[in-house]
């Protein structure tokens, strides 16, 4: 009844809010009951919480509003803003890519004559 009828009715969730807080229960209630501090496998209870294709949102940036964002940053002079968003919409890199990306991962291809991060 939490997951299926208090979180979407009581508080409003949205389908994909109610998969990312069930996963995180599911989990917890399923260490518990490794951890043998349940009996009872409660974590087993949980309906499936996939997300139809409808509920989740559209996050990607359209070609004009990458040019958009990229002009805005140009005319601030804010070289490393307009250098970060540079580097993520022309290599496709995550966010998490490039803050975690090391000097280490990076290394120079000779034949090619270009430097590549490895991920």
């Amino acid at each position: 009844m939490y997951q299926t009828d208090w979180m979407p009715e009581k508080v409003g969730y949205k389908p994909a809010t109610i998969a990312r807080k069930s996963i995180v229960i599911r989990s917890f209630l399923r260490l518990l009951h490794k951890e043998e501090y349940l009996k009872t496998p409660l974590h087993s209870y949980f309906v499936s919480s996939a997300v139809k294709q409808k509920h989740t949102p559209n996050r990607d940036l359209t070609y004009e509003e990458v040019k958009a964002l990229s002009e805005y940053w140009k005319q601030k002079t804010h070289p490393i803003n307009y250098a970060i968003l540079i580097l993520l919409a022309t290599t496709g890199l995550r966010i998490q890519e490039v803050y975690k990306a090391k000097w280490s991962e990076l290394f120079y291809d000779s034949s090619t004559g270009h430097y590549f991060l490895s991920i």
